[in-house]
Protein backbone atom coordinates (compact mmCIF):
# COMPACT_ATOMS: atom_id res chain seq x y z
CA UNK A 1 0.00 0.00 0.00
CA UNK A 2 2.81 2.40 0.85
CA UNK A 3 4.64 1.51 -2.39
CA UNK A 4 1.50 2.42 -4.36
CA UNK A 5 1.16 5.68 -2.46
CA UNK A 6 4.83 6.62 -2.97
CA UNK A 7 4.82 5.58 -6.66
CA UNK A 8 4.40 9.13 -8.07
CA UNK A 9 1.86 7.88 -10.64
CA UNK A 10 -1.76 8.96 -10.34
CA UNK A 11 -4.36 6.20 -10.39
CA UNK A 12 -7.16 6.23 -12.96
CA UNK A 13 -10.82 5.44 -12.49
CA UNK A 14 -11.37 2.51 -14.88
CA UNK A 15 -14.89 1.37 -13.98
CA UNK A 16 -17.79 3.03 -12.14
CA UNK A 17 -21.16 1.27 -12.13
CA UNK A 18 -23.59 -0.39 -9.71
CA UNK A 19 -21.82 1.16 -6.70
CA UNK A 20 -18.49 -0.43 -7.73
CA UNK A 21 -15.38 1.63 -8.56
CA UNK A 22 -12.16 0.18 -9.98
CA UNK A 23 -8.99 2.28 -9.78
CA UNK A 24 -5.79 1.18 -11.56
CA UNK A 25 -2.38 2.62 -10.69
CA UNK A 26 0.52 1.39 -12.83
CA UNK A 27 3.93 1.16 -11.20
CA UNK A 28 6.32 3.77 -12.59
CA UNK A 29 8.60 2.32 -15.31
CA UNK A 30 7.15 -1.18 -14.92
CA UNK A 31 4.46 -3.57 -16.15
CA UNK A 32 3.32 -4.04 -12.54
CA UNK A 33 0.81 -1.99 -10.60
CA UNK A 34 -2.08 -1.92 -8.15
CA UNK A 35 -5.85 -2.07 -8.43
CA UNK A 36 -8.44 -1.02 -5.87
CA UNK A 37 -11.93 -2.46 -6.25
CA UNK A 38 -14.26 -0.40 -4.07
CA UNK A 39 -17.78 -1.30 -2.92
CA UNK A 40 -19.53 2.04 -2.39
CA UNK A 41 -22.70 0.35 -1.10
CA UNK A 42 -23.21 1.15 2.59
CA UNK A 43 -25.77 -1.62 3.07
CA UNK A 44 -24.43 -4.85 1.57
CA UNK A 45 -21.35 -6.72 0.42
CA UNK A 46 -21.05 -7.43 -3.27
CA UNK A 47 -19.46 -9.95 -5.61
CA UNK A 48 -17.27 -8.77 -8.49
CA UNK A 49 -15.69 -10.76 -11.33
CA UNK A 50 -12.04 -9.94 -12.01
CA UNK A 51 -12.50 -9.23 -15.72
CA UNK A 52 -9.22 -7.90 -17.20
CA UNK A 53 -11.04 -5.24 -19.24
CA UNK A 54 -12.92 -3.93 -16.18
CA UNK A 55 -9.59 -3.81 -14.31
CA UNK A 56 -7.94 -1.73 -17.04
CA UNK A 57 -5.64 -4.58 -18.08
CA UNK A 58 -6.95 -5.14 -21.62
CA UNK A 59 -6.72 -8.83 -22.51
CA UNK A 60 -3.92 -9.46 -20.04
CA UNK A 61 -3.79 -12.64 -18.00
CA UNK A 62 -1.63 -11.42 -15.10
CA UNK A 63 -1.80 -12.85 -11.60
CA UNK A 64 -3.36 -10.73 -8.92
CA UNK A 65 -2.42 -10.73 -5.25
CA UNK A 66 -4.91 -9.53 -2.64
CA UNK A 67 -2.53 -7.45 -0.53
CA UNK A 68 -4.54 -7.47 2.70
CA UNK A 69 -5.62 -11.12 2.65
CA UNK A 70 -2.38 -12.51 1.14
CA UNK A 71 -4.38 -14.48 -1.43
CA UNK A 72 -3.66 -15.03 -5.12
CA UNK A 73 -6.36 -14.58 -7.79
CA UNK A 74 -6.61 -15.33 -11.49
CA UNK A 75 -8.56 -13.42 -14.10
CA UNK A 76 -12.30 -14.10 -13.99
CA UNK A 77 -12.19 -15.17 -10.33
CA UNK A 78 -15.08 -13.88 -8.23
CA UNK A 79 -14.22 -11.75 -5.21
CA UNK A 80 -16.45 -10.59 -2.38
CA UNK A 81 -16.07 -6.95 -1.37
CA UNK A 82 -17.30 -6.04 2.12
CA UNK A 83 -19.94 -3.39 2.72
CA UNK A 84 -18.37 0.02 2.00
CA UNK A 85 -15.02 -1.80 1.62
CA UNK A 86 -12.19 -2.38 -0.82
CA UNK A 87 -10.12 -5.24 -2.20
CA UNK A 88 -6.58 -4.02 -2.90
CA UNK A 89 -4.72 -6.04 -5.56
CA UNK A 90 -1.16 -6.02 -6.88
CA UNK A 91 -0.51 -7.17 -10.44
Amino acid sequence: MIACNQNAVMGKLIYDADKIEVWNTPKKNSTEGWIGVFNRDKNKETTFILDPKLLGLGNSNVQLKDIWNNKMHKMNDKIVIPTNGVVFLKY
